[in-house]
């Protein structure tokens, strides 16, 4: 991918890329280039005359190649072009926010830690940025990197550096650090209502809706969903009662205030606006983020916010191909009509097959990384047009290059080192091996006598167990598969604990509170539906009870058992700690537990003696 340069009969540089080199046994080496041309009348044009053999091929320079591909030399500094000559490569930001751009990869090959790079730059351009954020990374720009090598920092020439970074979410219950994202509820139309319903009302419902609006139209301006509420409770329908209760329950979602956040302080020049969405349920997401969409949209062609840069995780959720979620046609409406408003899009995806090719079409820069998925090449070649060439080279990319693709020709880039930390770095489902001295050495008590034995045929293993204080109970998880352990007729049991993401969110609420159903089904978000489904389930699990409709958590918990530490060489028998295999956070997420708690490392003995298994703490 280096770039070379030749003269041709009129003594003018025409500049070319290696492709290939093929070494042979007689040692002769020949690389295959692809002529790029040569810059005439502003046009990059290839000589049809072919260059003589023979002739001296040259190292490109800095200035032949950017002059030849006419790149910028200011902008939003992605990184190097790949190749031994240090170039750097701009976008210019009125491209992004006039024409859209799109970061496209499979998972693990540098999208999300592209997208940072992206974000930083338009805000180091004092542009606005608007994040829809389902995972809850780019909260990190906040925060300085310091894992960057020195090495990098200097050849990319680039700073740890901290932005300011604003954090809202729809459900703050879940998202503690983030303000609440909520809107007004006065004079919605009925569309808006329906969306915020986890079931699609019948037409009966739907006639009682509307006529419930036009009623309110006539005789007031502001209306809010209380009006409507009772303006159906007065109807004589037999059907409106169902449709109170739908009213009542996006009512309850807590996505409605007398307070909504105004559009001004998400939208604020040189700052990024974090939304996230982890942990919030599908249903609160699309209808939070349409609504939200649509109002950024209506202020912008108003001129009541600062041009912006939206950038669009997991795009291929809010504007999919094959479907239509409530987010889809104002997600259309921003890449066709955005440019003319300064309101520019980022449509970020690992599945570019599953977006909606209207909108991926509308994206004139590409960023894209490793691709191998098939159907997702064929989604890129689609939208761009690209060669058979350009796909196999795309499936060999190596983490953190990309191919740019808008320019006159495709371009392989480096993308550079992040400035800020990294928020969206893979989780190991196994234990670092970096872990404390504390955590290496402390065990529980064992025995006296067993500490004496001198049998070469008694064998100590040691389980890895995390110990979890919780409100005065105690409960224990071994380390290997997440189960939870409890004591029964004076024997160690273990169950698994599978919980869905509806049962984590109450379990979640319960271990720190005992609360009624109704102030729980609040708390969770949930629909209806989904909180009934996962309130029964938990109980059959025995994980949580009801006692006088007040909900209780109750897992069985172990008594704390005394420790004391010693050293892996202070046990003179034959011993064996088996490795841990999960990490503690993994045990905290598989209860719902989001904040940060109190959880260590333990190893529980056991005495192999022989074929029978023994526990060490039974006296």
């Amino acid at each position: 991918m280096d770039f070379v340069a030749a003269k041709s009969d009129d003594d003018k540089w025409t500049l070319a890329q290696i492709t290939e080199i093929n070494i042979y046994p007689d040692n002769k080496i020949l690389a295959n280039c692809f002529v790029l041309g040569r810059r005439e009348e502003g046009m990059l044009k290839v000589p049809r005359i072919p260059i003589k053999p023979a002739s001296l091929v040259y190292q490109a320079s800095e200035e032949q190649i950017r002059n030849t591909l006419c790149l910028k030399d200011k902008g939003l500094y992605l990184g190097m072009l790949e190749s031994t000559t240090s170039v750097k490569f701009y976008i210019d930001p009125d491209d992004v926010i006039t024409k859209h751009i799109a970061v496209l990869a499979q998972t693990g090959a540098g999208k999300s830690y592209t997208v940072g790079v992206l974000i930083e730059e338009l805000l180091e351009k004092n542009i606005a940025v608007v994040i829809i954020d389902p995972h809850g990374e780019y909260s990190a720009l906040s925060k300085k990197n310091k894992k960057a090598n020195e090495k990098d920092l200097e050849y990319y020439g680039v700073e740890p550096k901290a932005y300011n970074i604003n954090e809202y979410s729809p459900d703050t219950t879940i998202n503690r650090n983030a303000s609440k994202l909520s809107f007004s509820d006065i004079s919605l139309d009925a569309s808006e209502i329906v969306s915020l319903f986890p079931t699609k009302p019948t037409p009966t419902q739907t006639a009682l809706l509307y006529g419930a609006i036009n009623e309110l139209r006539a005789i007031k301006e502001n209306y809010t969903l209380t009006d409507i509420i009772n303006n159906v409770q007065a109807n004589e329908s037999n059907s409106k009662w169902t449709l109170v209760n739908l009213l009542e329950m996006a009512k309850a979602s807590s996505l409605f205030s007398k307070n909504p956040t105004p559009l001004q302080t998400i939208v604020k020049r040189g700052t990024a606006s974090v939304v996230n969405l982890k942990g919030v349920n599908e249903q609160l997401q699309h209808t939070s983020m349409c609504k939200l969409l649509e109002q950024l949209f209506t202020a912008r062609k108003k001129e009541q916010i600062s041009p912006l840069c939206l950038i669009v995780e997991e795009a291929h959720n809010f504007c999919p191909e094959r479907e239509v979620v409530s987010t889809s046609k104002i997600i259309r409406t921003l890449v066709a009509e955005g440019r003319k408003f300064g309101f520019g899009v980022g449509i970020v995806s690992q599945r570019p097959a599953r977006v909606d090719k209207n909108v991926l079409s509308q994206c004139n820069t590409q960023v894209i990384l490793r691709v191998k998925n098939p159907n997702d090449l064929k989604a890129i070649s689609y939208a761009e047009g690209i060669t058979k060439q350009a796909e196999e080279e795309i499936k060999s990319l190596a983490s953190g290059t990309a191919l740019v693709l808008g320019a006159e020709i495709p371009l392989f880039v480096n993308i550079r080192t992040r400035r800020t930390a990294h928020g969206g770095e893979t989780q190991t489902l196994t234990e670092t091996k970096k872990t404390t001295k504390e955590n290496q050495i402390t065990h529980f008590k064992i025995s006296d006598k067993y500490l004496n034995v001198e049998d070469p045929g008694v064998k100590f293993i040691f389980v890895p167990c995390y110990e979890l204080n919780i409100t005065g109970n105690t409960y224990m998880f071994d380390a290997i598969r997440g189960n939870v352990l409890h004591r029964e007729d004076n024997i160690i049991k273990d169950n698994p604990l599978k919980l869905s993401n509806h049962e984590k969110k109450i379990t979640g609420n319960l271990i720190e509170s005992n609360c009624t159903k109704e102030e729980l089904f609040k708390k969770t978000n949930l629909s209806f539906s989904e909180f009934s489904h996962a309130v029964i389930s938990l109980i059959e699990k025995k994980i949580i009870k009801e006692e006088n409709n007040i909900l209780f958590f109750c897992l069985n918990s172990m008594n704390q058992l005394p420790k004391e530490k010693f050293s892996k060489s202070d046990f003179k028998f034959e011993k064996e700690f088996l490795d841990v295999k999960i990490l503690g956070s993994k045990i905290l997420d598989n209860l719902g537990i989001l904040k940060k708690t109190n959880i260590s490392l333990v190893y529980y003995p056991y005495i192999n003696i022989g074929n029978k298994l023994n526990d060490a703490t039974v006296n």
